[in-house]
């Protein structure tokens, strides 16, 4: 007798819109375009959003058409006559895709980033497999840290098999494959906290978005400088009927030397932070549905909550801001009321929660949460030094975070 969670497998001919923002990406983009011609699934189309390249992105994006159409591949290229930054770039992918284009699924990727060859036939057979769209899916990926001389010098790979299983059907299941009303919604809930712990949720570019999902409910990212990824899967989220993830490293994203928006001074960083972890507890308040969150999901929550305090403690010392200035911005954070659950600000409602495993929680965090400023000002300032001098090290650290 088969067992009862074998499926045959219902072969599909999924067609997938591939948005990839750019914006000086000249040293990059070859690479990404590479990678993706070397896919082993061809029912797929390529549009380029050049958002207002200085250097030659646009040429090199033009010049790979012909390239894609050797494989009989749809290419296109929009060249934006205005920098816009990367929430409008894909915005304008987005509405050509639905406009223009017929496809099943869109991607986001990251011009400076590239893919495993077999992304796209990955992607597919987990919907082939599942026998139904699925509204978002998710697939691992690698970190790839390179140092100030473009060498790789670590990698650390990110991926998740889940734990919870969809009812049932027809006599099979798929352990990777989820929906709201067969798993139970406090599983479900929990599901997506892990999936934040992992770093899973909160990017663009390792999820496939059903592209109707997007267009019925007039998704798209808010145009703001950071966490727009975030913001914008908890959207999905909020009208996804299903996901599925697909227990593989699919995509490579590239750290070169520690030079994203990880260092970068933003006057609203910490707002913006907040509103990341008020939208999360909000999405599990709304999947759970008057019962309460889970202690793993506050859990997660603390972590984000005071790794974004830390950070801008270093950012405000990389701006050159006096440590008076630091202390009384933490101290304020600590009253601050905008973002208010259950009669407690997010401060109130998280400190209690930090998990006490890692060497990054208890040696940067848990001042924080404990209001330790004086001593969590003084451990940031060695932190930012060996996030600056040895990256490295600090990239394995934040893995025992």
């Amino acid at each position: 007798m088969p067992d009862k969670c074998t499926k045959m497998k219902i072969m599909r001919d999924t067609r997938f819109a591939i948005v990839i923002s750019a914006y000086n990406a000249q040293k990059y983009l070859k690479e990404m375009y590479d990678s993706l011609l070397q896919q082993t699934y061809d029912n797929f189309i390529v549009i380029t959003v050049d958002d207002c390249s200085t250097d030659i992105t646009g040429e090199i994006a033009d010049e790979y058409v012909s390239e894609f159409l050797k494989k009989k591949i749809t290419a296109k290229v929009i060249h934006k006559e205005k920098n816009e930054g990367l929430s409008a770039a894909r915005n304008t992918g987005m509405e050509y895709v639905i406009k223009e284009q017929n496809a099943d699924y869109i991607l986001f990727l990251d011009a400076d980033d590239t893919v495993e060859p077999d992304l796209l036939e990955s992607i597919d057979e987990m919907i082939s497999n599942a026998g139904e769209e699925m509204d978002l899916i998710i697939y691992g990926f690698t970190e790839d840290y390179y140092d100030a001389e473009e060498k790789l010098t670590y990698s650390n790979a990110i991926s998740r098999t889940s734990t919870i299983n969809t009812k049932e059907k027809d006599g099979a299941c798929d352990k990777n494959q989820f929906d709201f009303e067969n798993n139970g919604i406090a599983a479900f809930a929990k599901e997506l906290a892990e999936l934040e712990s992992q770093t899973l949720l909160g990017y663009a570019w390792n999820k496939a978005y059903r592209l109707d999902l997007l267009r019925e409910n007039e998704l798209r990212y808010e145009v703001i400088t950071h966490v727009e990824d975030i913001l914008f899967n908890i959207n999905v989220l909020e009208n996804a009927k299903t996901y599925a993830v697909v227990d593989k490293c699919l995509y490579h994203y590239r750290n070169a030397n520690q030079t994203r928006l990880t260092a970068k001074y933003l006057p609203e960083y910490m707002d913006l932070q907040k509103r990341r972890v008020y939208r999360f507890i909000q999405l599990q308040e709304n999947i759970l549905q008057g019962e309460d969150m889970s202690d793993r999901a506050y859990e997660v929550m603390a972590n984000v909550y005071f790794r974004s305090l830390q950070s801008m403690i270093v950012r405000m010392m990389d701006h050159g801001d006096e440590k008076k200035d630091i202390i009384k911005a933490v101290q304020a954070e600590y009253e601050d009321t905008n973002y208010v659950i259950k009669g407690k600000n997010l401060y109130q409602l998280l400190k209690n929660h930090l998990s006490n495993q890692g060497k990054m929680t208890r040696i940067l965090y848990q001042p924080l949460a404990d209001g330790e400023v004086n001593k969590a000002y003084r451990n940031a300032k060695i932190i930012g030094f060996v996030q600056k001098h040895f990256s490295k090290l600090y990239s394995k650290l934040k893995q025992n975070r």
